[in-house]
């Protein structure tokens, strides 16, 4: 359908000469030149276009030459506009919203801060770069812009949703409404397991797909699996995948398992061995810890010190 439609290239999917977005590069490249409603932004600057159809809305946007880390305050400055301004104003910004929790392996580009961009006085701002939806809202507590997050999961993250393509709707009175719609079908499956001294990989594989079938998994969902509970002690687990699009295992709550009881009623003898001994004080200490963070750390030496005892490999696990 011949809608307009306007493209801010990032810094991942820049503009060049002889890249697909220029008309030279799609003449070079053998591809089909863009036809009359598409407009592309080209670099350096932020440019404003206004079309006939859409007398009363004009859209501002920006393009990368490279996959580079612009750095200063690029919204410190007021963007020029052609005057007079319309109704409503968009802008396409690809960058780096300062005050937003962000993961630290995301490069930060073109920074901006929450009142710099509202400062501009844009009806609103179709954000992108950072891949976890967020929202700025005015001081009157109005919509202004957004990140609509990947449109498809390309991670599987505890919390399933991926975020989605951003409609949203302006009215001419500054009003903005915005729906966010998936346009991935597969969803993430997140599935508790809790072993039992399990000590085969067909009772470890019983579990994994019997969990997944519980949650109604598919051969096209992402899963995942959070193993917990004890293995028997001498043997390595194998984490197996069930019937999924791909999966993922986290396993730093499983624990090697030991007769607790029988531990303990061992120690009461007075010839005890030592294993039993040290066992009986932990969970003696455990008891009387009040400290959840305490009480990890002391698990977590049971864990170990039992693991020694018996001769088995000790090595060190996360805990939160």
């Amino acid at each position: 359908a011949p809608l307009p439609v306007f493209i801010s290239p990032g810094n991942h999917d820049w503009y060049s000469s002889t890249g697909p977005y220029a008309m030279s590069g799609r003449d070079t490249l053998g591809l089909r030149p863009w036809p009359a409603h598409v407009h592309i932004f080209e670099p350096p600057s932020f440019t404003t276009i206004c079309i006939p159809e859409l007398k009363d809305l004009s859209i501002t946007g920006h393009a990368f030459e490279g996959n580079l880390s612009v750095t200063g305050n690029p919204l410190s400055e007021r963007i020029a506009r052609p005057e007079p301004h319309t109704t409503l104003s968009v802008l396409l910004l690809h960058g780096s919203r300062n005050n937003f929790a962000i993961d630290p392996a995301q490069k930060i580009t073109f920074p901006f801060t929450d009142d710099q961009f509202l400062n501009q006085g844009f009806s609103y701002a179709a954000l992108g770069h950072y891949h976890t939806p967020s929202e700025i809202r005015d001081a009157h507590g109005n919509l202004r812009a957004a990140y609509g997050g990947r449109p498809f999961n390309a991670q599987i993250l505890p919390g399933g949703g991926c975020g989605g393509c951003l409609c949203a709707t302006l009215t001419p009175e500054g009003a903005v409404d915005v729906e966010s719609h998936s346009l991935d079908t597969r969803r993430i499956i997140e599935c508790d397991i809790v072993c039992n001294n399990i000590d085969t990989p067909e009772a470890m594989r019983a579990l994994v797909h019997e969990a997944y079938a519980n949650k109604s998994g598919t051969a096209e969902d992402f899963a995942l699996l959070r193993f917990s509970g004890t293995i028997k002690p001498g043997w390595t687990p194998e984490f197996p995948e069930p019937d999924c699009f791909a999966a993922k295992s986290v396993t730093k709550s499983l624990r090697t398992g030991f007769d607790l009881d029988a531990l303990q009623q061992a120690a009461l003898d007075p010839s005890a061995p030592m294993d039993a001994i040290f066992a009986a004080q932990l969970l003696k200490e455990l008891e009387e810890e009040t400290d959840e963070s305490q009480k990890t750390i002391l698990r977590d030496a049971l864990e170990y010190g039992l693991a020694a005892f018996s001769g088995l490999p000790v090595e060190a696990r996360d805990a939160d």
